[in-house]
């Protein structure tokens, strides 16, 4: 009877059970690719390669040893008066030793055990042995100590004539050593046995320098309970891999792990805190991220040293060096030691945190780099007053510090110029891409068209600090957050970057559509889940990525969001004031050398009202619809058809606090509309605009 196998008559597409399906069995060529397309092992450890961490650390070791050597050499003295103190009892304990060794004492027990129990057979043996011992250990110390004798006699003895008399007869005679080299060789027997005689409980040497966390080394093993021991997260049996070894990675120890099935690198990160509890380390050190191979995978990185203490190196641009807009520019350091760099052209970036946690700090390391650009143009607003971007005023082609109505009213003109400056540069770019489009791929700024002067396409970088008191004023907040909107999602392309800051990430404070659509998200320190979110994205506080996790010492310390491929946590270079002054001077050198100085900084006025003249187009309006009145609603809809990429989505409560920002104030106005219905709503009157307004062209 022939044997039917299990897929006789089954398609061949057909799909089989998958306890059916056999496994083709893996050749040695199977194997070979699999090491070949298996990720390599670097060589030489990554921060020996890595400058940004092997200078650090040498600087260290350097300083250390230093610290080390002063410490000691200075207290030379009072280690070799412990040696001396000790020294009797070290030599008794040499003596004693020695006795013991010749008389065999490590088996007197054993002579004695025999004793008790009456054992005379036992004793006998062991007594022969002992006297055999005995007799050699003699033989062999009695051979050593002669030569030894002989030595010293010899270079203690007058061996050699220093005088010769007349006769032939010597005078006097000298040793074989100096009398220096006698008493080094009397230092040296003393330390001997000085430290054969110390007492263990009271170091003979002091300690140069007390740790504050001496972490045992990071295993395996270490890891694995800390991870077990998560709340929630691995279950009891399950499996937890480790692909590599835990290696030093840096300044620190990284441990790759393949979590359990069903377990993501997110359900860690969530419990950081638990984490650092399970491995002993202060939370600054404890730091997972998802691995690079599978969604299953952690790279877990632990630090020698908390992250707020860590010391970290200067701002590498402070004393010289420039910088490009169009690549990345410096803004700190991760857990590694390594350079953070952020890359703002083609992004806008939005800096959110509590009060006093380093965020205008962070605006200004990046404000610093743009600066350093002498093609950047800068424009800053600083809406606290309290002057901490100061040091840009010097470079900035508009500039404005303040909380008060004017600031405000300032910043709210230029945010209308720079609308109005990114629909001219969408033409210009048009005119381009059809004349030449390989010079602006992807109909886009490069770094050439921004060098050309005549095409007036260099970057714009707007700095927006506490951006809350804009977007919240009472008048010209609405439309400043229309405004700050249309330049984020055009201005992006065209060469136009708004950095913003705030320390209020509320919905009045900070417009859902402003936040979404940073490409760029920095925060440090923030007190709830809400306005974690706000800042880095919905759902990150979910996947583990916390901004509420640092506390009042990570000054500087931030989740940034949208610089990598995943986020990242970086502290912001320590620059101070000062600092800032000497780089911003520096900046401004080569700006006057470059002919780059325009606006504020050489003094010279900025026409703000470069955009639509709102009162103008009113007057348009009235014309068009024939009357002397219309009502906001109706003045919306109209206004967006005759501006729509300046007026689309304006309602009559937007209509109206723009018209107030320009110092008239809609009213209500009982009238008959088009349709015949007389309505009582909100509008304004030819009569109300301006004399100038009234009396301009209004056949546009």
């Amino acid at each position: 009877m022939t044997a039917v196998p299990l897929d006789a008559g089954r398609e061949a597409d057909e799909p089989q059970p998958v306890d059916q399906i056999r496994e083709p069995r893996r050749t040695a060529f199977d194997r070979i690719t699999a090491h070949r397309e298996a990720a390599k092992h670097p060589i030489v450890v990554p921060w020996v390669r890595d400058r940004d961490q092997r200078e650090p650390i040498l600087r260290w070791a350097a300083g250390y040893a230093w610290h080390v050597a002063r410490f000691h050499a200075l207290r030379l003295p009072l280690y070799q008066w412990r040696l001396l103190r000790r020294a009797p009892v070290g030599l008794l304990r040499a003596i004693r030793w020695v006795v013991d060794e010749i008389t065999d004492a490590e088996a007197r027990p054993l002579r004695r055990s025999a004793v008790v129990r009456d054992d005379v057979k036992e004793y006998m043996q062991l007594a022969r042995e002992r006297n055999a011992r005995v007799r050699h250990r003699a033989v062999a110390a009695v051979a050593l100590a002669v030569p030894v004798a002989a030595l010293a006699f010899a270079m203690l003895a007058p061996v050699k004539a220093a005088e010769v008399g007349a006769d032939g007869t010597v005078l006097s005679r000298v040793p074989m050593i100096s009398g220096i080299s006698w008493w080094v060789v009397v230092v040296l027997a003393v330390s001997a046995l000085g430290v054969i005689g110390r007492d263990r409980e009271k170091p003979l040497i002091t300690r140069a320098t007390t740790p504050l966390h001496l972490a045992p080394v990071l295993r395996a093993d270490i890891v694995e309970v800390a991870l077990r021991a998560l709340p929630g997260v691995v279950k009891k049996d399950a499996r937890i891999e480790f692909p590599d070894p835990v290696t030093r990675d840096g300044p620190g120890y990284l441990a790759r792990v393949n979590l359990p099935v069903g377990v993501t690198p997110q359900d860690v990160m969530g419990k950081r805190a638990a984490l650092a509890s399970g491995l002993r380390r202060p939370l600054g050190c404890v730091w997972p991220a998802p691995g690079p191979h599978h969604g299953g995978q952690l790279d877990l990185w632990v630090g020698d040293q908390d992250l707020a203490t860590a010391r970290q190196p200067a701002y590498p641009l402070l004393e010289k060096g420039t910088a490009d807009v169009f690549a990345r520019l410096p803004y700190g350091t991760n857990q590694r030691n390594g350079r953070v760099g952020v890359q703002l052209i083609e992004n806008n970036a939005l800096i959110g945190a509590m009060v006093g946690q380093g965020k205008t700090s962070a605006m200004r390391v990046l404000a610093l780099g743009c600066a350093l650009d002498v093609t950047a143009e800068l424009r800053v607003w600083e809406l606290k007053g309290s002057g901490d971007l100061g040091a840009l005023e010097q470079l900035a082609h508009t500039y404005g510090s303040g909380q008060d109505d004017e600031t405000i009213r300032g910043c709210l003109e230029d945010l209308r110029a720079i609308r109005a400056e990114v629909e001219r540069r969408a033409g210009e770019i048009k005119k381009i891409a059809k004349r030449s489009p390989e010079m602006c791929p992807n109909n886009k700024v490069t770094r050439d068209l921004a060098n050309r002067r005549d095409l007036g396409l260099h970057p714009v970088v707007v700095l927006l600090d506490e951006v809350q008191n804009l977007f919240s004023h009472e008048t010209y907040g609405k439309e400043a957050a229309k405004l700050a909107l249309d330049i984020i999602r055009l201005g992006r392309a065209f060469g136009v970057i708004l950095v913003q800051a705030t320390q209020r990430p509320d919905a009045d404070s900070l417009p859902k559509g402003i936040s979404s659509n940073a490409g760029i998200r920095i925060a440090l320190r923030v007190m709830d889940d809400y306005a974690n979110n706000a800042i880095l994205g919905a759902g990150m506080y979910a996947a583990g990525v916390r901004a509420t996790d640092f506390t009042v010492r990570d000054k500087g310390i931030a989740w940034l969001v949208g610089v990598e491929d995943e986020p990242i946590v970086a502290k912001s270079f320590n620059i101070t004031t000062g600092m800032a002054e000497r780089v911003c001077e520096r900046a401004r050198k080569l700006r006057e050398q470059a002919g780059r100085l325009t606006g504020h900084a050489i003094g010279a006025a900025v026409e703000l009202s470069k955009g639509p003249d709102l009162l103008l187009d009113v007057r348009k309006v009235l014309a068009n619809l024939g009357t002397d009145w219309v009502w906001s609603q109706v003045a919306a809809e109209r206004l967006a058809e005759l501006r729509p990429e300046t007026y689309r989505g304006w309602s009559a409560d937007t209509f109206g606090q723009a018209m107030k920002a320009r110092g008239v104030t809609t009213k209500q106005l009982n009238r008959t509309g088009p349709d015949g219905q007389r309505r009582n709503l909100w509008g304004v009157e030819l009569d109300q605009l301006p004399d100038a307004t009234r009396s301009g062209d209004a056949s546009g």
